[in-house]
């Protein structure tokens, strides 16, 4: 079975993700970039959650459910994130003879699995030694130690201090109940507890430290002086709090796309190049920084030096091409595009005296939006743009062109601003929809007039796709598969129709017995 599936690596495949849960900023950040990279090789994902749908997404249990049947017959290859499925159901995947590789999760016994994670180690690495060039010498860490990209979070925390000569204290680990913001507070209470012997802290997730920093001020703790914090996840969140946070951006979307290319490999029968993509501090005011060290001013230097600096935002900035965007580039070229679309103007005006052009602002505009800022994002491009301006002026024959070099300058700030603007605007409509969305299902259920819920008229207005109902079938049929039956089907276009037979998955297809 699997070399007939490596003979078939160059068609369309049907990539498989199993997924603890599917939404929210990490499930959803990987499988954005699973969808992403999927569709830009000419494939199609299928997500599943194999958690319960009801579950509190906040408390979601370590070990998955113990029968999530699905039926993997329909995919070529898997994603298997975290602990969406026991180690004993993955070892009989394999034996089916379906490839696949693991994000966050612990390799399977007996096999060579592929295992892709955010960069832990280095992006806690970086926190800690910025904090030490802020003086601090007692940092803690908080964090939920029960999941394993926790567990290398601590030990890459433990191993920077170690590097640097210091051997952290057990009274600096304060143990989070959880990964939010509940976690968080918890673990403030504890610091607050032992007296504070820490200066420093920092934290496994954005959401910890959001929670910890709110428990902290309310306790009369003035942030950052009594407690620097550096959190992890680059969450908007973080942009939200007082003071803003320190974080570390492990890219979670480019995670995801690793994880379709190396699935991608194993299916030709390939090792995969890259496991891991780099992390990036994200510099705000929790950590020590002031508003203009946290965006990397300083004096300004030679014009390679700027756009390198701009360089890099455009790589830490923005969260990556829009889903259903117009952009048709991914990744670093989308990215290439925007940095050459800011830096572009601004040295022309200063070797060639050439204006801004009215098309390639507009342009600039839509890719802005396109790449999905965070909400620092404008605030840091203001600052390196402006470094660009004096940096192509203080060299001939920029000299004798300054004012138009600060016009062209003005023009692309314009055009970044309305791209950052335009862009929350989306988000806000997005939301917007979701809630009018949702309150129209809950009204049309709620109603319990018309027709039946299984003829699936209360799905949302604005759906276009078709939809189908499908329910699992009594157990007491008897031993065997079990077995599903579509008892619903919304289809605007006509073309599907309900069909009183059942659909059972083949035995070789289940994921539990």
């Amino acid at each position: 079975m699997g070399t007939a599936r490596q003979g078939q690596a160059t068609a369309r495949r049907t990539i498989g993700v199993l997924s603890p849960v599917v939404g929210g900023f990490y499930f959803g950040a990987l499988i954005a970039g699973i969808a992403r990279a999927a569709r830009a090789a000419g494939h199609r994902v299928v997500a599943v959650q194999t958690f319960p749908a009801g579950l509190d997404r906040e408390r979601y249990p370590d070990e998955p459910a113990l029968h999530t049947p699905v039926a993997l017959g329909a995919v070529d290859g898997l994603v298997v994130v975290g602990s969406a499925v026991r180690h004993d159901r993955l070892a009989s995947i394999r034996e089916w003879g379906i490839p696949f590789v693991l994000v966050s999760e612990d390799p399977v016994v007996g096999g060579d699995e592929p295992v892709l994670a955010p960069d832990n180690l280095g992006g806690v690495r970086s926190a800690v030694e910025h904090l030490l060039q802020h003086g601090h010498r007692e940092i803690g860490f908080v964090g939920h130690l029960g999941q394993r990209d926790m567990r290398e979070r601590h030990a890459a925390y433990r191993a920077t201090l170690l590097a640097h000569g210091i051997e952290p204290a057990d009274a600096w680990l304060y143990e989070a109940s959880d990964n939010h913001e509940q976690g968080g507070a918890d673990a403030a209470a504890r610091l607050v507890a032992a007296g504070t012997p820490t200066s420093a802290v920092v934290v496994a997730t954005d959401r910890n430290a959001v929670g910890l920093q709110q428990a902290l001020r309310a306790s009369g703790f003035l942030l950052p002086r009594d407690q620097a914090v550096v959190g992890f996840d680059h969450t908007d969140s973080g942009a939200r709090v007082v003071p803003r946070l320190s974080t570390v951006d492990p890219n979670y979307e480019r995670v995801g796309e690793l994880a379709v290319a190396a699935l991608l490999a194993r299916l030709r029968g390939e090792d995969s190049d890259e496991l891991c993509p780099p992390s990036r501090l994200v510099l705000r005011e929790s950590c020590g920084c002031t508003e203009t060290r946290a965006q990397g001013t300083g004096p300004a230097g030679d014009v390679e030096d700027a756009r390198e600096r701009l360089r890099a935002l455009a790589g830490s900035a923005f969260a990556g091409p829009a889903a259903g965007s117009t952009l048709r580039r991914i990744g670093a070229e989308a990215r290439e595009a925007w940095w050459r679309a800011v830096l572009d103007p601004i040295e022309q005006a200063a070797q060639r005296g050439s204006a801004t052009q009215v098309s390639a602002m507009a342009r600039l505009a839509d890719l802005t939006v396109a790449l999905q800022p965070h909400p620092e994002a404008l605030e840091q491009v203001v600052v390196a743009v402006r470094d660009l301006e004096r940096a192509v002026v203080a060299v001939p024959p920029g000299r004798s062109r300054a004012e138009l070099v600060a016009r062209a300058g003005t023009d692309v700030l314009q055009a970044l601003a309305q791209g950052c603007t335009r862009a929350l605007l989306v988000r806000s409509g997005r939301l917007e929809r979701t809630i009018v969305d949702q309150y129209e299902v809950d009204m049309d259920l709620l109603r319990g007039t018309g027709t039946s819920p299984r003829a699936l008229s209360w799905l949302p207005r604005s759906m276009r796709g078709p939809a189908c109902l499908a329910l699992w079938l009594d157990s007491d049929r008897g031993a065997g598969d079990p077995e599903l039956e579509v008892v619903g089907v919304h289809d605007p276009t006509g073309g599907w129709r309900v069909s009183s037979a059942c659909a059972a998955p083949p035995a070789s297809s289940r994921l539990s017995p």
